[in-house]
C-alpha cells in the first residue's frame, strides 16, 4: 500500500511540473518552428513513339516423317430409321370450385349482429346527417335574419337620423323666423316708440313754445321801459313757478350791464305774478312742467319789444 501511494504521489508531481513547464512556454511567448518540406519538381521529356516491324518469323525445318503402314477403312453408316409419331399429351382439366366449407358457429352470430347493426349505423348515419342540414340550414337562417335585423336596424337608425335633422332644421327654422319676427316687432316697436318719442317731443317742444310765448307776452305787458334802453341790451333771468302758477322768485344770471333795466325786467316779471296757463299745463302734463317751468332761464331783450 505504501508503494502504490507513493507512486501516485509521484505521477501527479511529474504531471504537474509538465503543465507548468507548458504553461511558461506558452506565457513567455513559444512558438514552435515549422519547417516548411520543399518537394522536388519532376523534370519532363518529350519523346516520339516509333513502330518498329519485326522480321516474318520463318518455318522451322522439320525432320522427315517416317512412313506408318494404312488404317483400314471403316465401314458406311446406316441410314436413319424414322421415329415413330408420339400421340399427344391429354390437356389438364381446368380445377373445379371447391365446394364452401362451412363456417365456424361464432362466424355467423358476428355475421348475424353486424347485419343487425348495419341498418342502424345507417340509420344513424342518416340521422346525423339530417342533423348537421337541419344545424347547417338554422346556422343559415340565424344568419339571414340576423343580417336582416342589422339591415332594419341601419334603415331605422338612418331615418331616426334623418328625422331628428329635419326636425333640427325645421327647429332652427322656426328659431330664425321667430328671432326674425321678434327682431322686426322690436325693431317696429322701436321705430314706433321713437316716432311717439319724436311727435311727443315735438308736441312738447310746440308747448314749450307756446307757454313760453305766453310768459314772454305776460313780462312784455308788465314791462316799463328805462330811459337808458336801448336796442342791443339783454338780460339773462332765472325764474321760479310753483303747481299754481305763482312766481315764487326771479334772479339775475346774467347782467345787461345797466342795472337800470336789469331791475326793470326783474319788475316786470314780479308784476306778472302768477301766470294761469302755466297752472293748467300742470294739472294736464305735470312732467313738462316740472322740465320746462319749475324753473326756467329767461333772456330778456328791448328788440322783442319793438324799441
Amino acid at each position: 500500500m505504501a508503494r502504490r501511494g507513493s507512486g501516485y504521489r509521484t505521477a501527479v508531481l511529474c504531471s504537474a511540473l509538465l503543465h507548468g513547464g507548458l504553461l511558461y512556454l506558452l506565457i513567455s511567448g513559444w512558438h514552435p518552428e515549422f519547417h516548411r518540406r520543399e518537394l522536388a519538381q519532376p523534370s519532363y521529356i518529350e519523346a516520339t513513339l516509333l513502330q518498329v516491324e519485326r522480321p516474318a518469323p520463318q518455318p522451322a525445318k522439320s525432320a522427315p516423317a517416317k512412313s506408318e503402314p494404312p488404317k483400314p477403312t471403316p465401314p458406311a453408316p446406316e441410314p436413319p430409321k424414322p421415329e415413330p409419331l408420339k400421340p399427344e399429351p391429354p390437356k389438364p382439366e381446368p380445377p373445379k370450385p371447391e365446394p364452401p366449407k362451412p363456417k365456424p358457429a361464432a362466424d355467423d352470430t358476428a355475421a348475424k349482429q353486424a347485419e343487425q347493426v348495419a341498418p342502424e349505423k345507417a340509420a344513424q348515419q342518416k340521422l346525423a346527417q339530417e342533423t348537421a342540414v337541419k344545424e347547417k340550414m338554422a346556422l343559415q337562417k340565424a344568419a339571414q335574419e340576423k343580417a336582416a335585423a342589422e339591415k332594419t336596424a341601419k334603415e331605422k337608425a338612418a331615418k331616426e337620423q334623418e328625422k331628428a335633422a329635419k326636425e333640427k332644421l325645421a327647429k332652427e327654422k322656426a328659431a330664425r323666423e321667430k328671432a326674425e319676427q321678434e327682431a322686426r316687432a322690436q325693431r317696429e316697436q322701436q321705430q314706433a316708440a321713437q316716432q311717439a318719442a319724436e311727435q311727443a317731443q315735438a308736441a312738447a317742444q310746440q308747448s314749450v313754445s307756446t307757454y313760453g310765448d305766453y310768459v314772454r307776452d305776460r313780462i312784455a305787458g308788465n314791462w316799463s321801459r328805462p330811459p337808458s334802453a336801448r336796442r342791443d341790451m339783454q338780460v339773462e333771468l332765472q325764474i321760479r313757478i310753483v303747481p299754481t302758477g305763482q312766481v315764487m322768485g326771479v334772479v339775475v344770471t346774467r347782467s345787461s350791464g345797466d342795472p337800470a333795466f336789469d331791475q326793470s325786467a326783474v319788475s316786470a316779471v314780479e308784476r306778472a305774478g302768477r301766470f294761469d296757463r302755466l297752472q293748467e299745463l300742470a294739472r294736464k302734463d305735470p312732467l313738462l312742467f316740472e322740465q320746462y317751468f319749475r324753473k326756467f332761464t329767461l333772456v330778456f331783450r328791448p328788440e322783442d319789444l319793438r324799441l
